[in-house]
């Protein structure tokens, strides 16, 4: 072990220290709340532990897990260095801490935590099987379902970060800076032609992921710096491989020398294999794989009640990676902000990820992205990132480079097998804006109702479209506002089906972007007005009885009892057959036919009796023949929407669940409110912001004061058992 382990600043810690505050908050005022719950009291110090003759820590780690017993704590590094041999399995209620950096932003260069985690080093052998993997590529993850833990301003180079499962909770990750992450992939070698020495970096690596069945967080991260750091610079562990023996051929330019194809090769053929004389190009590379990835558990939001929130965050880190996501955030209630990726250009693909073959053309994709996503209820604001494809030999670039990104794969409650079970879930409240991206932002392939999307303020510099495709017809988009967006080279909002562009569903609004080419392609019912630049105007598809206003929109909630029904439709409208439109809530299930009038291009549906069923989803149905367009023969499809009434009578703060009547008063509020209907019994109260950031959260039973003086004026949403409620505070 290296004498840095032995400082004698060292001795000054060599007892227990005690903290009653919460040293991320401190740091980073806006940090979830659930962090003060964490047991930053109890802290122990590392170099207490450390026997005569150890030159690791891994033992004195494991003492210090055992004295802190199941009530846990805190197992502080003091600034130094210290030496890893093995994995570190990190148990439920501990966190490891190190001592705060001097920079405290790791967005910006020399992010040097002082107190730094070393792991061992692979030391490649170019013979017989190699150098055994168990010598290196370790990590910190655990092995159980865990509970308020984490990794607290640490420097950890060759340690890589998975931390909790679907069942966990409260897992932070802050402050860290990491290097040198990276496994071999599994299929290689390939026994059968390759030498046993040879190694690739696997693609699906993750930097730091964590897991958690809610309240999960990375924060003030910073990944793969490496030498960009002159308070520690980290050398690159990333190796070349001369000798390395792939799939596939060099073929030499037309009239060059056949021997000079690897030197300067025209194309790459996918036939015949090749003994690599060039190790750079075969790299054993530690940035080739996925960065950070957070998640909660997944669950087809559908089923749950609104607003739910796991309290997911992604906030403020900085990402190196020159393949795959950089990003990837899913969970229902989950916020990534103020997050930085960059990418390195240039890259060129010689190698097919998997390791085993040249790369003979563009087919292969290597998932350079900035951010993925998936869930319900997001927010993904204020990151800047960085994409850059990578170039073949054959003159393309690489079949990536999304800024943020959806796809098909993604959406939870999703079966990628049997794409009708999109028909049962949703993809709603999700809001991009204000991001700055060189590449385009993506809602591609979603088979699955969408509702409710903002994509507003982003700047993409002129590289960048937005696009909203979908390749099932049946699966309709409402609420979708595309806005105030800067510097874009086109927008897209389609529905393919065969050759014809549509799009079910209202509330399309492409207003007041700003392009710097490229044109706008919509469907027949959008509203598009004040864009800047666009080179054409496109309609996907031909005139249709489709409204372009739907209130209230598919898949609101809190809908007023008093809400007005009504379709506003692109061309005046006359009657056909207005007997069946119905009404039907899903707790009588009874269908209320309602009678209707037409005004000009509107059609209004009067329910003079209002929602009363409170908690209750409504579902609104205009059959098929209703109305058509005037002067045509043009008639509607049948159109159906849904939306739930509101959860509280906001006089009393009347909340209903089956037979139970819970109440929380005043409402609206000034100081504080109290509960009713409970008795002795205990239940969740949680309070959230109208964005779903969780700000108050306690068992709480009869006559419990709840203060609400830390809270500004405003709309909140209140959850007693995981039944919401709006509170009003004044």
């Amino acid at each position: 072990m290296k004498n840095t382990f032995f400082f004698s600043i060292l001795l000054v810690f060599c007892f227990h220290i005690s903290s009653a505050s919460n040293p991320v908050r401190s740091l980073f005022p806006n940090a979830p709340l659930w962090t003060d719950s964490l047991n930053w009291d109890t802290q122990l110090t590392i170099t207490d532990f450390v026997q005569s003759g150890e030159t690791t820590v891994d033992s004195a780690l494991v003492r210090a897990f055992r004295q802190l017993g199941t009530g846990g704590g805190v197992v502080y590094f003091p600034a130094g260095e210290y030496q890893f041999s093995d994995n570190v399995s990190l148990p439920s209620n501990v966190i490891l801490k190190g001592d705060a950096p001097i920079n405290t932003d790791a967005r910006l260069n020399n992010f040097a935590p002082p107190s730094r985690l070393v792991f061992p080093k692979y030391i490649p052998v170019f013979e017989g099987n190699g150098t055994p993997n168990s010598t290196a590529f370790k990590s910190i993850t655990t092995s159980v379902t865990v509970t308020n833990c984490g990794l607290v301003n640490l420097d950890i180079n060759r340690g890589r970060i998975s931390l909790g499962n679907n069942t966990s909770e409260r897992v932070l990750v802050f402050g860290v800076r990491q290097n040198n992450i990276a496994q071999p992939d599994p299929g290689v070698p390939d026994m059968t032609y390759m030498n046993g020495w040879q190694r690739f970096s696997y693609r699906h690596t993750r930097n730091i992921s964590v897991s958690a069945k809610r309240a999960a967080a990375i924060i003030n991260c910073r990944i793969n710096d490496l030498t960009n750091n002159t308070i520690h610079p980290i050398e690159d562990d990333s190796y070349d491989q001369p000798g390395y023996i792939i799939k596939g051929s060099f073929v030499a330019k037309k009239g060059s020398d056949p021997s000079t194809a690897e030197d300067d090769p025209g194309s790459i053929s996918s036939s015949g294999q090749t003994t690599m004389k060039y190790g750079d190009r075969i790299k054993f590379n530690y940035l080739d794989h996925y960065g950070i990835h957070i998640s909660g558990a997944r669950m087809n939001p559908a089923v749950n009640p609104v607003p739910i929130n796991q309290e997911i965050l992604l906030e403020n880190n900085w990402v190196l990676t020159t393949m795959r996501v950089s990003y990837f955030i899913e969970g229902i209630g989950a916020i990534a902000r103020g997050n930085v990726k960059v990418d390195k250009t240039g890259k060129i693909g010689w190698i097919h990820p998997s390791g085993k073959s040249l790369n003979s053309n563009n087919a292969a994709t290597f998932e350079n992205r900035g951010l993925n996503f998936a869930g319900e209820n997001i927010i993904i604001e204020n990151n800047d990132l960085e994409v850059e494809r990578h170039n073949f030999v054959s003159g393309y670039k690489s079949v990536d480079g999304e800024g943020i990104l959806i796809q098909w794969q993604d959406p939870w409650g999703f079966d990628t097998n049997n794409p009708a079970s999109g028909a049962n879930t949703r993809m709603y409240d999700i809001t991009i804006r204000n991001n700055r991206a060189n590449s385009y932002i993506g809602i591609y392939d979603i088979q699955l109702q969408i509702s409710n999307l903002h994509i507003t303020g982003n700047d993409l510099l002129g590289k960048g479209n937005v696009l909203v495709f979908k390749k099932e017809r049946i699966y309709r988009i409402d609420n979708l506002y595309i806005e105030n967006n800067v510097n874009i080279t086109g927008i897209a909002v389609g529905n393919k089906v065969g050759t014809e562009y549509a799009m079910p569903g209202s509330n399309i609004y492409i207003r007041n972007n700003m392009l710097s080419s490229g044109g706008i392609g919509f469907p027949y019912q959008a509203i598009v007005s004040g864009n800047i630049n666009a080179s054409w105007l496109s309609e996907f598809s031909t005139a249709q009885a489709l409204p372009k206003v739907q209130l209230p929109y598919h898949g609101a909630y809190n809908v007023s009892d008093t809400a007005s029904l009504k379709l506003e439709f692109s061309h005046p409208i006359e009657a056909v057959n207005l007997g069946g439109i119905y009404l039907q809530s899903n707790l009588s299930g009874q269908k209320k036919f309602l009678s209707s009038t037409i005004n000009d291009k509107t059609l209004n549906i009067l329910n003079q009796d209002g929602f009363s069923d409170n908690m209750s989803t409504y579902t609104v149905v205009v059959p098929a023949g209703a109305v058509k367009l005037s002067g045509t023969d043009i008639q509607n499809d049948s159109i159906g929407w849904t939306f739930r009434a509101d959860a509280v009578d906001l006089n009393t703060g009347l909340l209903i669940n089956g037979t139970e009547s819970l109440h929380f008063y005043p409402n609206p509020a000034y100081d504080y409110i109290q509960l009713s209907g409970t008795g002795l019994r205990k239940v969740q109260l949680r309070i959230f912001s109208i964005n779903g950031q969780l700000l108050f959260e306690k068992q709480v039973v009869d006559n419990d004061k709840i203060s609400l003086t830390s809270l500004a004026k405003g709309l909140y949403f209140v959850s007693i058992n995981d039944n919401p409620a709006k509170l009003i505070k004044k």
